[in-house]
């Protein structure tokens, strides 16, 4: 009995595929990065301009929840510039510009936007939640 692999095909776009489903992760990790960073600042703002005594209390929940930040935002990156196939100097470039305050909110979303329209080029819809689908 012989097998029979006529009807058999292979996706040939699984390179850019698989790179616009690592670039959706980082994008997911980024944009609770940029969320956790807004946050960060508001709260910095806030613990600043209070009077109160001990408003200093906040400061360590907001300096956790920043470095929280940084390590989504780190991952993010790497996992969106490796998609998008960059080099790993630049990929470290960029993520310590994330180390510049507000610079970083920046350098968050146009990163965000490259990987967002690596996973559209690439015929996928991007959802929040949920498994990315073709269009």
């Amino acid at each position: 009995m012989t097998q029979d692999f006529q009807d058999i095909t292979f996706n040939r776009n699984h390179r850019h595929e698989s790179a616009a489903r690592e670039a959706a992760i980082g994008l997911r990790y980024v944009i609770a990065a940029i969320a956790m960073n807004i946050v960060v600042i508001v709260l910095a703002l806030v613990v600043e301009a209070s009077s109160v005594d001990g408003a200093g209390i906040l400061a360590l929940p907001v300096a956790i929840l920043a470095i929280c930040a940084f390590g989504c935002g780190a991952y993010g990156i790497y996992s969106m510039l490796d998609a998008l196939g960059w080099s790993g100097f630049a990929s470290a470039f960029v993520i310590a510009s994330l180390l510049v305050p507000y610079f970083k909110l920046v350098t968050l979303m146009v990163v965000s936007v490259l990987a967002l329209n690596l996973v559209r080029n690439n015929g996928f819809g991007f959802r929040l939640f949920g498994p990315l689908k073709k269009r």
